[in-house]
């Protein structure tokens, strides 16, 4: 049994810019006075289109921000978990490995800037799975394999559509535009074949692995007649990579009585490599954990 309380740090920094041309004053002076089309030209001309007046239309007026950076701390969502070993060999272990997560992040999303994400994932989910592994060299090299499946219960979220499907932004300034809309997550599935090489009978590991996971569409509805269809676009999504963890554990040095407590420090690399509706943002992770 054990239990895990995540602490989010998230910094995402931007670099905003509009490029403009503006043609109008070319056209003028090629096509020479010709009453239909000077004024209009001349309006454009006048307008003084520019990276302001693009803020402008497009986001202040609507109610929202120029696109921004933000930075925050705060604790993400607890998990709770069980695994449960029903056959162990010299070579082979069978496992069973159950999780709740529970939705306690919280980084409230600012809607009027486009960029802010969450920190957690906002409902309830539970995910199972069947993890084998088979030592091809007793504590020293072995191999595993996992498959799991992760449930999300429906919950809320509160967004912004427009009420015309044309429009590609909502008016912030309307309230009818902002709805806690009902939100259901797509089931995802998670696929993990790996190999690991021991010292010191485990108190030391290094790991490499190579994933996939899929997860299928999302689904929002609401009461209010809004888009809900384009929350749900690209939210089925796919993806390849390799993890690389290097491990230091007192667990065994426990059960010899040379250690006062049990537990394990994680450093852990992930680079995804192909996928389909996902960002291919490498990251960094470290876990601590003290076993009771």
């Amino acid at each position: 049994l054990g239990m895990m309380i995540p602490i989010v740090q998230r910094k995402v920094t931007t670099n905003f810019d509009v490029d403009t041309t503006i043609n109008a004053e070319a056209l003028q002076k090629r096509l020479g006075y010709i009453p239909q089309i000077h004024q209009g030209l001349q309006d454009f001309i006048d307008a003084g289109i520019n990276k302001q007046l693009y803020i402008d239309e497009v986001f202040t007026k609507n109610g929202y921000t120029e696109p921004r950076g933000y930075e925050f701390k705060t604790l993400g969502d607890i998990e709770f978990e069980s695994r449960y070993r029903f056959f162990q060999s010299e070579r082979f272990d069978f496992a069973m490995r159950g999780n709740v997560r529970l939705p306690t992040a919280k980084h409230e999303v600012d809607i009027t800037n486009l960029l802010d994400q969450g920190a957690g994932q906002d409902v309830v989910s539970t995910k199972m799975g069947l993890v084998h592994s088979f030592r091809a060299i007793p504590h020293v090299l072995s191999f595993h394999a996992g498959v799991f499946g992760t449930y999300y219960f429906p919950g809320t979220k509160r967004v912004a559509l427009p009420s015309d499907t044309s429009e590609p932004l909502a008016d912030l300034n309307d309230p009818n535009q902002i709805e806690n809309v009902r939100k259901k997550i797509g089931t995802a599935f998670l696929a993990d074949i790996g190999i690991m090489y021991d010292l010191f009978k485990g108190g030391i590991s290094m790991m490499a692995s190579y994933q996939y996971s899929m997860k299928g569409m999302d689904s929002y509805s609401g009461i209010q007649g809004l888009d809900y269809s384009r929350l749900n676009e690209g939210t089925n999504s796919s993806e390849h990579g390799f993890e690389f963890s290097f491990e230091l554990s007192s667990i065994q040095l426990f059960l010899d009585e040379k250690a006062l407590a049990p537990g394990r420090l994680t450093f852990t690399w992930y680079q995804p490599v192909a996928g389909k509706n996902v960002i291919y943002a490498p990251y960094g992770r470290v876990d601590a954990v003290l076993l009771f």
